[in-house]
């Protein structure tokens, strides 16, 4: 009983296999993430980076808002986000992304001009993204590097909705 339980268990196991692959990056260019996104983000930010007359120290940000990819990188769209209680609206510009690599990471750039405080720009925070879907259902997560002990935290999920951009 034992050896067809084991055996089976085996047989099962390689059917699987194909689908446990890792997803193969190495032939993809940043056109693969063209296409228009939504998205949503967590953070603790000090908001005193984003604007002086904030307070100083580490508050929870939530960030809702959706952005579209060209085909030559160029990222650009908009969020509605909560810092610290703060209402912000915000719009991405002078963003990008890179080429995804073998391990399908790829660079994110943001910079984000935010009309509550004078239309002044906050960034541009680097990021590395992953893609963790494929076709036109495309997924992509993504965090911010951080500059040491201390820094901004944010982690990102965004689906892609439409291959427009």
């Amino acid at each position: 009983m034992k050896r067809w339980l084991s055996l089976g268990t085996l047989a099962g196991l390689s059917l699987l296999a194909p689908l446990a692959r890792a997803q193969e990056c190495s032939t993809l260019g940043v056109w693969a993430l063209r296409g228009t996104y939504t998205f949503t983000a967590t953070a603790w930010q000090d908001l005193s980076e984003i604007n002086p007359t904030l307070p100083k120290g580490y508050a929870p940000v939530t960030i809702i808002g959706a952005f579209s990819v060209n085909g030559l990188g160029d990222l650009t769209g908009w969020a509605r986000v909560n810092a610290g209680g703060v209402p912000l609206v915000a719009q991405f510009v002078d963003s990008s992304v890179g080429a995804p690599q073998t391990d399908c990471s790829f660079p994110v750039t943001l910079s984000m001009r935010i009309a509550d405080f004078g239309d002044a720009v906050a960034g541009p925070y680097s990021y590395t993204g992953v893609i963790t879907g494929n076709g036109p259902d495309r997924e992509i997560s993504f965090m911010m590097l951080g500059t040491g002990p201390g820094s901004h935290v944010e982690m990102d999920r965004a689906r892609r909705v439409s291959m427009q951009y």
